[in-house]
């Protein structure tokens, strides 16, 4: 064989080896992207499971009674333990909301999208935030913390994810509890 049809021979052994090797890496890039997709997606069908957990969670037994309190009652309801009412210990709120701040941190590191953490706890989740018991609980507790304001005071993911809500439904908390009245659900002045 002579040197130019070697050479030629060679070069065409070398341009294939060349193009195999980019295909190679075609299909690890492909592959790697893929498994990224795969591993979001997973991580979102989690995330989304465990607010639905939460719901459910919120829905049972354990919680029925402080739900009903916030749900079917305005703002101004007191459900908190006190000498003039006979409401819920600190302790049921305090495990109650703290669902809603699970949820919320959830928002904040990204892992559930707010829309799909106010689809599925909307109405109890901004319920639970207008009523002032449950405001005045928050207060005592972030007065209570080392930091009373910023992102690390105590449901501070809750007030995040309620006020996104609010503004997602274009409500107030005074919004919400006309419209328990206009349903019939609660009287005016109750």
């Amino acid at each position: 064989m002579s040197n130019s049809r070697l050479c030629t021979a060679r070069n065409r052994l070398c341009l294939f080896k060349i193009l195999a090797l980019i295909a190679g890496f075609i299909c690890t890039g492909c592959q790697s992207i893929n498994q990224n997709h795969a591993l979001r997606d997973n991580r979102e069908i989690a995330a989304a499971s465990l607010v639905m957990q939460t719901s459910r969670e919120l829905d049972g037994p354990e919680f029925a009674g402080i739900a009903s309190a916030i749900e079917y009652h305005p703002g101004n309801y007191p459900i908190i333990n006190s000498n003039a009412h006979a409401g819920f210990s600190e302790k049921l709120v305090d495990e109650y909301i703290g669902h809603f701040e699970r949820v919320g941190v959830l928002v904040r590191h990204n892992m559930v999208t707010p829309d799909i953490a106010c689809d599925d706890l909307g109405y109890d989740l901004l319920k639970a935030w207008c009523n002032n018991d449950v405001q005045t609980y928050i207060n005592k507790s972030r007065k209570a913390g080392t930091d009373c304001s910023g992102s690390e005071a105590s449901f501070c993911a809750f007030e995040e994810l309620a006020r996104f809500c609010l503004r997602k439904e274009c409500k107030t908390c005074s919004d919400i509890d006309e419209e328990l009245t206009r349903l019939g659900v609660v009287q005016p002045g109750e």
